[in-house]
């Protein structure tokens, strides 16, 4: 391979690698079993809503039971609980706090920057408090 070449190849890696493609639930959750994709969808109304504790419910699949099937569903549910302790800052309680920096604390760098990403969009779609 000549030299231009490899270095043209290494910087298209690079740059995919920085500025990483954005997660996809929709297809995540595709790939979720049954079991899971029903618990995800029994809080997913409530959750959307801004109920407080269904989006911990949300949440909580998303961390923990999506994520053993999906390990990029733990970026999903440390989205929700970010957005908790935003939207419910007068509810949450140390238990939330510490969900939250559990599950985000397990991220990559890459991945907290598409779950903070994914906060944005969660903020956006929800009602006003």
């Amino acid at each position: 391979m000549k030299p231009h070449a490899f270095l043209g190849l290494a910087l298209s890696v690079l740059t995919a690698v920085a500025h990483s493609q954005p997660l996809d639930v929709v297809k995540l959750e595709r790939q979720l079993s049954s079991p899971v994709q029903g618990r995800l969808k029994s809080s997913e109304a409530g959750a959307r809503k801004g109920d407080y504790q269904a989006m911990r419910n949300f949440a909580y699949v998303w961390a923990s039971e999506a994520a053993r099937e999906q390990p990029p569903a733990a970026i999903v549910g440390c989205a929700w609980y970010a957005v908790i302790l935003k939207r419910h800052a007068d509810k949450a309680h140390a238990g939330d706090v510490s969900n939250k920096d559990l599950y985000c604390g397990r991220l990559n760098a890459d991945q907290a920057r598409q779950a903070g990403a994914l906060v944005v969009s969660i903020e956006s779609q929800l009602p006003s408090p």
